[in-house]
């Protein structure tokens, strides 16, 4: 049976690697055609999802080394680095499933690199966000507390250098709120309130926008529930509590605020 398997195995890796040889040698004929180029560059993106799909690591690597012989030839071109931006957050959160861990935190430096080599690419920005999202809330699951810290005080770097992007803004309003929930589940409070109030500061910035509406509720439940737990913190579930009723009336229409402050936790949406 396990013969079997790896021979299917190999025939899936012989059929879909000799796809992306196919488009290579298209390129190799034309090597100016920017559309053949930007095939082969998604063509590599679909096929990390693929093997993200299967739950092959190895392919994985496979692709990512193709992607950086692409980028190390026409990396200039601002399409093939937002392709290969996406590549790298994409394999990041495939390797995060299978929990190879140190493939992924590799994966992380070599897109924080990549995006400092291109701060004008507002993708490679917005997927260095999501990534360091994914890390944290990796770290945060795992109760490793001091990577936590680190991340979210990068994302915070990272988004005030682009106050303009909202995508990026986003990013660092779940990155709040997932730091200050594990830190607060760790019992450490000190660290988790400062984040807190970024969160409240942000979000407050865009009132009208339903995704940092429902992380503002978010942020709101994840601390009432954690800060609960400590008698010293009274006080500030009581204030939290009074800012999500207010909340539940400002935005009457807004089902995930409506549902978190009626169960005072996250639910589903």
């Amino acid at each position: 049976m396990a013969e079997n398997d790896e021979e299917k195995r190999k025939q899936f890796y012989e059929r879909t690697m000799g796809q992306l040889d196919e488009m290579l040698n298209a390129i190799k004929k034309n090597p100016d055609d920017q559309m053949e180029l930007l095939r082969y560059a998604k063509g590599l993106v679909n096929t990390i999802t693929i093997f993200g799909m299967s739950g092959d690591p190895e392919g994985i690597a496979l692709v990512i080394i193709r992607f950086r012989a692409l980028v190390e030839e026409h990396g200039h071109i601002d399409a093939i680095q937002n392709q290969f931006a996406t590549a790298l957050a994409n394999s990041m959160s495939y390797l995060m499933k299978k929990q190879k861990f140190e493939q992924m935190y590799a994966r992380l430096e070599e897109l924080r690199i990549f995006a400092r080599a291109y701060p004008m690419n507002m993708t490679c920005q917005r997927q260095l966000a999501g990534g360091l999202v994914n890390s944290i809330i990796n770290f945060g699951q795992r109760g490793m507390m001091e990577p936590v810290k680190q991340l979210i005080r990068e994302l915070l770097i990272l988004s005030n250098a682009h106050k303009e992007n909202m995508e990026i803004q986003l990013a660092l309003a779940k990155g709040l709120v997932n730091s200050m929930g594990y830190l607060s589940k760790n019992y450490d409070y000190d660290s988790a309130i400062p984040l807190l109030d970024e969160l409240m500061a942000l979000t407050e910035d865009y009132p009208n926008d339903e995704d940092f509406i429902l992380q503002r509720a978010n942020g709101i439940v994840t601390a009432m529930s954690a800060f609960s737990k400590d008698e010293e913190y009274i006080d500030v579930v009581d204030e939290l509590n009074e800012e999500l009723s207010q909340m539940a009336k400002m935005y009457p229409n807004h089902e995930g605020v409506q549902l978190r402050a009626k169960t005072k936790s996250l639910g589903r949406d």
